[in-house]
């Protein structure tokens, strides 16, 4: 999506790193307290006459949970610290979205930047296909998502958090969202993606699914943007995983 804002520089104590391959997000900073260390999440034991069936139902719902639990944090962290532009941060959602999926889940998840084409609805196509965009510096026409890594993998994921604000995004385009109102998207990459080009949708997408492609120019814009923004990306990680832990803790109390 366009991105309308530049991020604030704050300066907030020492830069994260982020090691890919253990999951870890380790931080400090002076008067923000960050200290984050990537762990399972407890799995409610399943006990009795369980069989597998059973507990494979159990860690998939536990799992599930944990999904919306992330993108629902995700969310409201962006929309508390960018309450007006929340709708056109797609690489906001992107880069936060895959540092708390990974430190959650355990699993590498990757920002991507690149072209998309979303079904608004009646036939009406919004295309987010300004490759030269990433050489700007005023932003435009292109989309941010997050994969699970590697990046060929067959069944690796797709995540669309920023995706449940399609309808709110397009008004602001001058295009009109007929469709009921969106959720975010999670789920394999292969079933969210058509594979046609761009330049050859000419009709409805199927419900739920849209057009990507990464690019070059969109892989080297993210990097530096995550770069030169990095303490902010730090506050908002550490933001959206207190929310997230709170939503857990929530769920195990009313169990």
């Amino acid at each position: 999506m366009t991105n309308t804002a530049s991020f604030p520089r704050r300066a907030i104590g020492r830069y994260p790193r982020l090691d890919a391959r253990s999951n870890e997000l380790i931080a400090s900073a002076d008067g923000f307290g960050l200290s984050i260390r990537s762990q399972p999440q407890p799995v409610s034991p399943v006990v009795g006459d369980a069989n597998v069936r059973d507990v494979t139902i159990a860690l998939s719902s536990h799992v599930d949970r944990l999904k919306g639990h992330i993108s629902d944090a995700v969310d409201t962290a962006i929309r508390t610290v960018f309450p007006d532009l929340y709708f056109g941060l797609c690489h906001a959602y992107a880069v936060v979205g895959s540092n708390v999926a990974s430190l959650v889940l355990n699993r590498d998840y990757r920002p991507v930047a690149g072209l998309a084409v979303i079904d608004c609805g009646d036939g009406n196509l919004m295309r987010l296909t300004e490759n030269d965009a990433f050489a700007g510096a005023i932003g435009g026409a292109y989309h941010c998502w997050i994969e699970s890594a590697p990046p060929n993998d067959p069944d690796k994921e797709l995540v669309d958090i920023i995706f449940k604000h399609n309808e709110a995004y397009a008004k602001t385009q001058g295009m009109s969202w007929r469709h009921k109102n969106s959720d975010y998207l999670w789920g394999p990459y292969r079933e969210l993606v058509v594979a046609d080009e761009a330049d050859l949708l000419h009709r409805d997408l199927p419900a739920g699914r849209l057009w990507l492609q990464e690019t070059p120019e969109g892989a080297n814009w993210i990097l530096r943007h995550l770069a030169d923004h990095v303490s902010v990306y730090v506050e908002l990680t550490a933001l959206a995983i207190r929310l997230q832990r709170a939503a857990l803790q929530a769920d195990n109390r009313s169990a």
